[in-house]
C-alpha cells in the first residue's frame, strides 16, 4: 500500500506503536518526551489546524509560563526535520498537511474502511485481506512512548478503532468458514480484553460450528465468572441467546459459502448478521494493495420480488391472473467508473439513506459547480441499486440555469414513468404532488434530484412515506429544508491533494503523471483541486500527447489565463461558474466581484463591507448569502474571534475578470482604499498596546473600521496582528501598487510594532523596503521615509547585516538632514553609531555619541532622543570595559524611559550585562526580574531567550555553572529557531565561558571555536578579538599550546589594530584569572 499511495515528500509517521517517523527508508530522529509527543498529537489531528493555547492543553497538565514558548521551539525544531512543507504555521496555529505524508494510522483506517465495504458487498476474501492488512499496521500499544494529557484518551479510541476492525475480520473469517483462524486470533485477545463478550461470542461460534459444544459452552461458562466476579453483571442477552441455541443444538441450517472466495458449499453458521461498524477514512501503508483512493462503481443487483423467486423455483407454475406489474424505472445516467477521494462520503451517504422511519431519508449534497456533486450521487445510486428494488427515478432540475425545472412538470414526468397515463396526470400541482406520494407509498424507490434551486422546487417531490430515499444534489445548502424534512445535508469539497492527482493521472496517463510528478500536483493545485477542472485538464493532456506536463502548468500558471485553458467540449470551469454569477441579485454580483480585488488570504467578515460601501451589517448578510451559495467558502474563526472567508481560486479569477469587465477604474480604487484605511485604523489600534517601544503618529479610528472589531484588536493586539498578519502585509504592496505613498508608509510602520516582537525579520525588511520604495528618490519631504530608514536600520541589525546596516544608516541621515527635523537627525545620528562601534571603532563611536548627548540636551530633544543617545554611550563604554561609566549612563536612561516595552527591556539587558561585567549579580537580577516580566508580558519570545543568556552571565560572576548551562541551553532553543545568529553566538560563548569555570577544558574549546566561526561569519572584529582570547585560553588548558599561541597573537592584533585596550575583552572574571599573565601583558592598545 504505501508504495501505491505515498505522500509526494516521501515522509512517512507510525504512531500506532512507538511514535516514529521516516523519510523514506531512513529514520527520522526525533527526541524523547514533548517533541514525540507534539508529532503524535499532530499525526492524530492530519489537516486540522491546532492553536497554540490548543496545543499547550493538550501537552501539559498544568502549563508553564514558557509552555508557548516551548510550544514555538518544538514545532521549529519538527520543521527542521520533517520539511517546512508537511508542518504549516496558518494564522498563529499549526497544520500537519494530511496530502504531504503517509502514516501508519491513515493505512490502517483506509484499508479496515474498505475491509467493512467490501464485506458489505459479500467480497469476503476482498474484505478479510484488507482488514489483515490493517491490522497488521499496529506495532504495539499506539502512542506507546507518549505521557502527554491528550495521550490516554486518544489511546483509547485507537484502541476500539482497533477492536472493531478485529471484529469485522473475525465476522468475515466466520463466513468464510475459517474457524481455526478465529480461534487463533481471538484467544490472545481475550486475554488482553477480557470483559468484551462480542469476543466470547465469536469464539463461541467459531467452537460450535466446528462441532465443539462441549467447548463453546465451556467458553460461555469462563465468561460467565469472569464478568460475575469482575464487575459483577450477567452476560448480556446475545450471548445469553447462544448459549441456549448450542445447548438445545438447534444451529441455523447451513447457507452457500461466500461466492468471494474457494470453499465448501455450506458452511453452519449461527449469527448471521454481524454488527459492522463503518471506520473512519483514508490514506496508505506496505501490502501491495489496489489503490485505496479508487472506489470502482459495483451495482447490486436488482433484489427479486417474491413472484419472482416463487417462479424461479417452479418454472411450471402458470402465470399468474393480476395484473403487471407498474415498470420498474432505472432512469440514472451513466457515471464514470471510477471516483476518487469519497470513499467516506459514500459511506456515509449509504448508512443516511438506509434510515428507516416515519419519513423518508432525505439527503442533499451541496458544493461548488463542479466539485462533483452529481457524480458522486449518481455513483451511491448505481451502487445502492440492490437496496431499492422498486427502482430509481432521476430529474435535472437546473437549479444554477437561468430559469429552473418547474417542479409540477418534473412530477407529472415522475408519475409516468410510474405508470400513469399521460391523461391521467392531474392538472392542480399539489393533486400531482399528492398522487406522486400516494404511487410513491409501499414501493422502495431512490429518487435522485440534481442540481436543485431552492426548497420549493424540491418540496413537491418529497415521499409521503418511509419507504423511499430521496438524494438531492445542490449549489445552495438548503437549510430550510434540514429544519422542515429532516434532511440530512453533506458538504462536498475539493479534493485532497493525493487524490487530485490520482484523477489527473487516471486521465492523462500514469506513466506520464509519474515521469512528471512534481508538475502534476501543480497542475492539480492550479486546478484548484476541483474535479471538474481536473477532468478536463486530464482530457487536454490526454488529447496532446506531444505536450509536457510542465508546459501545460506553465499555461495555468498565468492567473489571467488561467480559465481559458480550463475548457474543453461542452465542459467549462468559466461558465460552470458564470451560471451561478448570472442568478445572483446585483448587489450580490457587485460583492462577488470586489472580493476579487484581494489577494489569496482569507479575511474578516467587516472586509466586504469596506469594499462595497454598504454598511457592516448589509455586507455581513450579503456574505451570509454568497457561503449559501458556495461562492465564497467559509474558514471558521481565527485566533482572534473573526469569522473569516476566502474565494476558491478558480471562483477568485472569475471575480477579477468580471470586476475588471464591470467596474470603473475609480470605482475599484476607491474601494481599495476604503479598505486600506480600514486595515491602517485597526493596524493602530493594535500596536498602541503591543509595548513595541517605537514611535508612532496616532491614526484616528476612522467608518472604514468597524466599532466591534476596533473592540476586539484594543483587547486582544497580538492576536489580531497574527490573525491578520498576512493581509496587512498584502495590504502595503498594495498600497504600492496603488501609488499611494503615505498609505503604503503608515501601514509599514504599524506592522512592524508587531513583526520586530515576533522576530519575523524576512517579513519586517520586505515590508520596509517596499514602502521606502513607493516614496520615490527624489528628496525627503515626510518624516515617515527617516523612521522606515531608522527601522530599516534594526532590521539589518537584528539579522546580523552589518554592512547593510551602515549603508542604511548613512541614507537615513541623508533623508533626515533634508527633512531639517532634529529629532530624526538625531534618530539617524544614532543608527549611525551604532554601524561605527559595529565596526569595531568603538573609541570613535563614544566621541560620536557624547555629541549626540551634549545635542539632545542643547536642542531640547524629546525625552526619547535623550533616551537613545545615552543608551548608545553606554553600549560603547561597557564594550570598552568601563563598566562604572556604562552603568551609570544605562542608569540616567531607566530614569528617564519608565514605560513598560521593548526598548526599556533593550536597557535593562545591557545595564545587567555591565553589572555581570562587574561581579555585581544581586542588582543584574534584579533588573533581570523586572526584564524578565516584561518581555513575558509583551509575548516576545525571543526576548525571553535574551533575559535567560543575561541571567546565564550573572551566574557565572556567582560561579553557578551548573544553572548557567542550564538557561544557556534554554535560551539556545530559542535563538537558534528564530535564526538569530548574534545572540546565539554570544549564548555559545557564554557556554565555553561556563565549562572554563567548571574544568571541562574540551567542552571549552568546542563551545568556543563554534562561537568563533559563527562571528567570523559576521565580521564583528571586537567579538571577534574576545572570541579568539577564550579560545586561546581553553587550547592552553588543553595541552595545546602552538594552537593557543596563534589564537593570543590573533586577539592581539585585532586589539592592536582597532586600538582597543584589553578591558574591551569582557572577559568574566574566572577567565580573566585563567589567561596567562603573558597574554595579559604587553597589549599594543590602551589599558
Amino acid at each position: 500500500m504505501r508504495d501505491v499511495c505515498e505522500a509526494p515528500s516521501g515522509v512517512w509517521f507510525g504512531v500506532l506503536g512507538q511514535v516514529e517517523a521516516r523519510r523514506g527508508p531512513e529514520p527520522v530522529r526525533l527526541r524523547p518526551g514533548r517533541e514525540r509527543e507534539l508529532l503524535a498529537l499532530l499525526v492524530l489531528n492530519a489537516g486540522r489546524l491546532l492553536t497554540a493555547e490548543r496545543v499547550v492543553d493538550m501537552l501539559w497538565e498544568d502549563p508553564p509560563g514558557s509552555a508557548r514558548a516551548q510550544v514555538y521551539n518544538l514545532v521549529s525544531g519538527l520543521r527542521r526535520a520533517l520539511g517546512p512543507e508537511i508542518l504549516l504555521t496558518v494564522d498563529g496555529g499549526y497544520r500537519l498537511e494530511a496530502a504531504a505524508h503517509s502514516s501508519d494510522l491513515a493505512e490502517f483506517r483506509t484499508a479496515s474502511t474498505r475491509g467493512r465495504g467490501a464485506a458489505d458487498q459479500g467480497a469476503s476474501e476482498s474484505a478479510a485481506e484488507l482488514l489483515t492488512v490493517a491490522l497488521g499496521r499496529w506495532r504495539g500499544e499506539a502512542l506507546g512512548d507518549c505521557a502527554a494529557p491528550f495521550a490516554a484518551a486518544a489511546r483509547q479510541g485507537l484502541e476500539d478503532e482497533r477492536l472493531r476492525a478485529l471484529e469485522a475480520l473475525l465476522d468475515v473469517q466466520l463466513g468464510l468458514g475459517r474457524y481455526e483462524e478465529v480461534l487463533a486470533e481471538v484467544g490472545p485477545w481475550l486475554e488482553r480484553q477480557p470483559h468484551r463478550e462480542d469476543l466470547y461470542r465469536r469464539q463461541m461460534h467459531a467452537l460450535a460450528a466446528q462441532d465443539r459444544r462441549a467447548d463453546a459452552l465451556a467458553t460461555y461458562r469462563r465468561a460467565y465468572r469472569r464478568l460475575q466476579d469482575d464487575l459483577g453483571v450477567a452476560p448480556g442477552p446475545s450471548l445469553r441467546r447462544l448459549q441456549e441455541q448450542i445447548l438445545l443444538g438447534a444451529l441455523p441450517a447451513p447457507v452457500p459459502a461466500p461466492a468471494s472466495g474457494p470453499g465448501p458449499t455450506t458452511r453452519p453458521t449461527l449469527d448471521p448478521t454481524p454488527a459492522h461498524t463503518p471506520g473512519p477514512g483514508p490514506t496508505t501503508g506496505p501490502a501491495p494493495l489496489t489503490p485505496l483512493n479508487r472506489i470502482p462503481t459495483q451495482p447490486h443487483p436488482p433484489t427479486p420480488t417474491p413472484t419472482e423467486t416463487e417462479t424461479r423455483i417452479n418454472p411450471a407454475s402458470p402465470a399468474p391472473s393480476t395484473p403487471p406489474p407498474p415498470p420498474t424505472p432505472r432512469q440514472l445516467p451513466p457515471t464514470p467508473e471510477t471516483l476518487y477521494g469519497r470513499a467516506h462520503l459514500l459511506t456515509e451517504l449509504h448508512t443516511a439513506l438506509h434510515r428507516r422511519g416515519l419519513a423518508a431519508p432525505v439527503v442533499v449534497l451541496t458544493g461548488p459547480g463542479g466539485v462533483g456533486k452529481t457524480a458522486l450521487a449518481l455513483h451511491a445510486g448505481h451502487r445502492m441499486a440492490g437496496r431499492f428494488p422498486g427502482g430509481q427515478l432521476y430529474a435535472d432540475l437546473r437549479g444554477s440555469q437561468a430559469v429552473p425545472a418547474d417542479a409540477a412538470q418534473t412530477t407529472a414526468r415522475f408519475l409516468r414513468s410510474l405508470g400513469v397515463d399521460g391523461q391521467d396526470v392531474p392538472a392542480d400541482p399539489d393533486e400531482r404532488a399528492a398522487e406522486l406520494r400516494s404511487r410513491l407509498a409501499g414501493r422502495r424507490m431512490l429518487l435522485v434530484l440534481d442540481d436543485v434551486h431552492d426548497e420549493n422546487q424540491i418540496r413537491p417531490l418529497l415521499p409521503g412515506t418511509g419507504d423511499c430515499a430521496v438524494l438531492a444534489t445542490s449549489r445552495n445548502r438548503l437549510t430550510a429544508l434540514t429544519a422542515l424534512a429532516d434532511a440530512r445535508v453533506f458538504r462536498v469539497s475539493t479534493l485532497a491533494p493525493g487524490d487530485a492527482v490520482s484523477l489527473l493521472a487516471g486521465l492523462a496517463g500514469e506513466e506520464r503523471a509519474r515521469a512528471e510528478a512534481e508538475a502534476t500536483a501543480e497542475v492539480a493545485a492550479l486546478c484548484g483541486h476541483l474535479p471538474l477542472a481536473l477532468r478536463i485538464a486530464g482530457a487536454r493532456l490526454a488529447a496532446r500527447p506531444d505536450w509536457t506536463v510542465r508546459a501545460f502548468r506553465d499555461r495555468l500558471a498565468q492567473h489571467h489565463q488561467r480559465l481559458d485553458q480550463l475548457a474543453v467540449g461542452d465542459l467549462d470551469v468559466r461558465a460552470g461558474i458564470d451560471l451561478s454569477y448570472r442568478s445572483l441579485t446585483p448587489e450580490l454580483r457587485v460583492a462577488l466581484r470586489r472580493l476579487g480585488l484581494l489577494d489569496a488570504h482569507s479575511v474578516p467578515g467587516w472586509v466586504l463591507g469596506s469594499l462595497t460601501g454598504v454598511g457592516f451589517e448589509r455586507a455581513a448578510r450579503l456574505l451570509d448569502q454568497l457561503v449559501e451559495r458556495h461562492l465564497v467558502e467559509a474558514c471558521g474563526v481565527d485566533q482572534a474571534g473573526q469569522s473569516r472567508y476566502q474565494l476558491h481560486a478558480l471562483v477568485r479569477d472569475f471575480a477579477q475578470e468580471r470586476v475588471l469587465a464591470e467596474d470603473s477604474g475609480a470605482e475599484r480604487e476607491a474601494a481599495l482604499e476604503r479598505l486600506l484605511g480600514g486595515w491602517l485604523s485597526l493596524a493602530s489600534q493594535a500596536a498602541g498596546r503591543l509595548g513595541h517601544g517605537g514611535v508612532l503618529d496616532p491614526v484616528p479610528l476612522n467608518e472604514e473600521a468597524p466599532a466591534a472589531v476596533a473592540l476586539l484588536v484594543r483587547q486582544q493586539p497580538e492576536r489580531w496582528f497574527a490573525a491578520e498578519q498576512a493581509s496587512l502585509i498584502g495590504a502595503v504592496h498594495l498600497a504600492c501598487r496603488l501609488r499611494r505613498a503615505e498609505l503604503a508608509c503608515d501601514l509599514a510602520l504599524q506592522l512592524d510594532s508587531y513583526l520586530v516582537i515576533r522576530f519575523y525579520e524576512a517579513e519586517r525588511e520586505a515590508v520596509i523596503r517596499a514602502a521606502i520604495a513607493s516614496c520615490g528618490e527624489g528628496p525627503a519631504t515626510d518624516r515617515r521615509l527617516s523612521r522606515l530608514y531608522f527601522l530599516l536600520c534594526w532590521a539589518m541589525y537584528q539579522q546580523d547585516r552589518y554592512e547593510e546596516l551602515a549603508q542604511a544608516a548613512e541614507r537615513g541621515l541623508r533623508v533626515a538632514t533634508d527633512l531639517g527635523d532634529p529629532e530624526v537627525v538625531a534618530d539617524a545620528s544614532w543608527q549611525l553609531g551604532r554601524a561605527t562601534a559595529l565596526r569595531g571603532a568603538l573609541p570613535e563611536a563614544a566621541a560620536y555619541y557624547r555629541e549626540t548627548v551634549r545635542s539632545a540636551e542643547h536642542l531640547g530633544l524629546s525625552e526619547r532622543a535623550h533616551v537613545y543617545a545615552l543608551t548608545g554611550l553606554a553600549n560603547v563604554l561597557a564594550d570598552l570595559g568601563d563598566t562604572t561609566a556604562a552603568v551609570q549612563h544605562y542608569d540616567q536612561a531607566l530614569d528617564r524611559h519608565r514605560t513598560p516595552d521593548r526598548t526599556r527591556v533593550v536597557m535593562l539587558l545591557r545595564c545587567a550585562e555591565a553589572l555581570a561585567d562587574g561581579e555585581q549579580g544581586l542588582r543584574a537580577r534584579e533588573l533581570l526580574a523586572e526584564a524578565g516580566q516584561l518581555v513575558g508580558d509583551i509575548g516576545d519570545e525571543v526576548g525571553a531567550a535574551h533575559v535567560a543568556r543575561v541571567h546565564a552571565l550573572a551566574d557565572l560572576a556567582d560561579g553557578d555553572w551548573p544553572r548557567a548551562r542550564a538557561l544557556l541551553d534554554s535560551a539556545l532553543g530559542t535563538l537558534r529557531a528564530h535564526r538569530e545568529r548574534s545572540g546565539t553566538a554570544l549564548a555559545v560563548r557564554t557556554l565555553g565561558d561556563a565549562a572554563l569555570g567548571a574544568g571541562e577544558w574540551t567542552a571549552a574549546r568546542e563551545h568556543l571555536g563554534e562561537a568563533r566561526e559563527l562571528h567570523l561569519r559576521m565580521a564583528l572584529p571586537v567579538e571577534i578579538a574576545r572570541t579568539e582570547a577564550r579560545l586561546a585560553v581553553a587550547l592552553r588548558l588543553c595541552g595545546e599550546n602552538a594552537p593557543a599561541d596563534r589564537h593570543t597573537r590573533a586577539y592581539r592584533d585585532l586589539l592592536d589594530r582597532l586600538r582597543l585596550p584589553t578591558s574591551s575583552l569582557r572577559l568574566p572574571g574566572h577567565v580573566h584569572r585563567l589567561l596567562a599573565a603573558g597574554d595579559v601583558a604587553g597589549q599594543g592598545g590602551q589599558s
